[in-house]
């Protein structure tokens, strides 16, 4: 609008010009008037150009104040441990197919230090395993962990019995198991880590990490070849009582649930070893923390997924 009136004071002094200079003798007064509007109309657009530009830079001044008013108090839950255990094969039901499933679970447990000078809170944390298969990669995700609030030089959990841990299923060829065999650094799986978190001003951050899985010992390679050859097998090994059970599904529950609860026990009795620690090795430059706008933090924990609180006593028969 105010752009529209200074064109048109232009174009009316303009005008006032050209007339003077063709009728000089009608409208000498209107000469003078319309050079004095066109000198009057190009001050106040350079005004008014100097002034957008310093109110631009004004708003950039404030706005860098802004975020780095919220960066002053800046939290940094930095994950100091993270322990990963593969569980012994076991024996689930697999619905609506009423199928036996042989599967090793697997459990991550985090442990995380706020080595900032100020409070974190809103902090979820989340973690998936990568499995590299030739040129491609298969990850198996898991729900995410979410803490209210960690203090400044605080720990979370605080206490053992606090323990969140993060399981790892749906992998029903073993393909962990597989890479953790592999002898070539390329092939080893991945476990990745997130952190995305908040401070008390209102300042988002994300934080990711990776580690290396590799076994603790030599002869846990044994173990996962046994456990990989049992769970393959299984199949062809049990046809007979795979095919009993889905014919007591339909006609005799009561019977089904004996006839599962036996061949569990005989499958898992046929496995030797227990539930395996496996190294979780920081990769070198991996560690990253940056700070994001409240958009991209938005958009991150949409994707994000709660659920029951999952701890290593729980028994379930179903996959």
């Amino acid at each position: 609008m105010f752009l529209g009136l200074l064109i048109l004071f232009i174009v009316l002094g303009i005008f006032s010009i050209v007339y003077g200079v063709v009728r000089p003798e009608e409208n000498i007064i209107g000469y003078v008037s319309g050079s004095a509007t066109v000198v009057i109309a190009i001050l106040t657009m350079a005004y008014v150009y100097v002034t957008s530009r310093q109110l631009d830079v004004m708003g950039k001044q404030l706005e860098q104040m802004e975020i780095d008013r919220r960066l002053q108090n800046q939290p940094l839950p930095y994950v100091n441990n993270m322990e990963m255990r593969i569980e012994k094969p076991r024996l689930y039901f697999s619905p609506p197919e009423f199928g036996c499933v042989p599967e090793a679970r697997y459990w991550a447990k985090v442990k995380i230090r706020n080595i900032g000078n100020h409070p974190a809170v809103c902090i979820d944390v989340s973690a998936r395993i990568e499995i590299p298969i030739q040129d491609k990669r298969r990850y198996f995700g898991s729900v995410s962990i979410n803490i209210a609030t960690i203090g400044e030089k605080e720990n979370y959990p605080i206490n053992k019995d606090d323990d969140d841990n993060f399981l790892f299923a749906e992998d029903e060829e073993g393909l962990l198991i597989q890479a953790l065999r592999e002898l070539s650094v390329a092939k080893m799986p991945l476990l990745s880590c997130r952190v995305l978190f908040r401070n008390i001003m209102g300042g988002c951050f994300v934080l990711n990490c990776r580690y290396r899985l590799y076994p603790k010992r030599e002869e846990d390679y044994s173990l996962f070849g046994e456990w990989l050859t049992a769970m393959k097998s299984f199949g062809i090994r049990y046809k007979n009582d795979i095919e009993n059970l889905k014919g007591l599904r339909k006609s005799n529950e009561e019977k089904w649930d004996e006839e599962f609860e036996r061949l569990k026990a005989t499958f898992s009795g046929s496995l030797t070893g227990e539930d395996i620690g496996v190294e979780a090795w920081p990769i070198p430059g991996s560690f990253e923390v940056k700070s994001i706008t409240a958009g991209e933090y938005e958009k991150e924990i949409k994707d994000v997924a709660y659920g029951v609180k999952k701890t290593v006593s729980m028994e379930c028969i179903v996959k």
